[in-house]
């Protein structure tokens, strides 16, 4: 058991209540593909301690025009590009005390109200991330083309 507060609580039921309260903006964002899951970006950093930042390879794609091929003209082998694509981690925290909630625990449910109130928190956070990333795309795309 966890000690939160000086008070004995399960820790695995209540993630299971934060995991249950709907996150609507997260949630139409995942829906609407604005952002999903990378397997190969999620091993990098599974095993990497301390690592906030990596770099993948991303190879080119074969271009240029077919060249003749009548015995007597060279054929001129070109090379394939390759990019590197970077990707960071980006994590925040926040820890909270019951005594930030007491006006709340009287009628209420103490679990059930901490967890919407925390849930509702880190979808505020994580929208407000989310336009900061975009905004940094969206402007530095404005600068590319004008």
């Amino acid at each position: 058991m966890a000690n939160f507060d000086y008070k004995k609580f399960d820790s695995d039921a209540f993630s299971s209540f934060i995991a249950r309260i709907p996150s609507i903006k997260i949630d139409e964002l995942k829906a609407r593909r604005a952002f999903v899951g990378n397997s190969e970006i999620r091993s990098i950093f599974r095993g990497a301690a301390n690592a906030a930042y990596a770099k993948i390879p991303l190879y080119g794609a074969i271009t240029g025009a077919a060249q003749n091929y009548d015995g007597i003209t060279d054929i001129i082998p070109v090379n394939t590009p390759s990019y590197e694509f970077g990707t960071n981690v980006i994590g925040r925290a926040k820890a909270w005390t019951e005594r930030d909630f007491t006006s709340d625990l009287t009628g209420d449910d103490f679990m059930d109200n901490v967890a919407r109130q925390i849930a509702e928190y880190w979808e505020t956070v994580d929208e407000a991330t989310l336009i900061a990333i975009l905004s940094g795309i969206f402007s530095l795309r404005e600068l590319e083309y004008g």
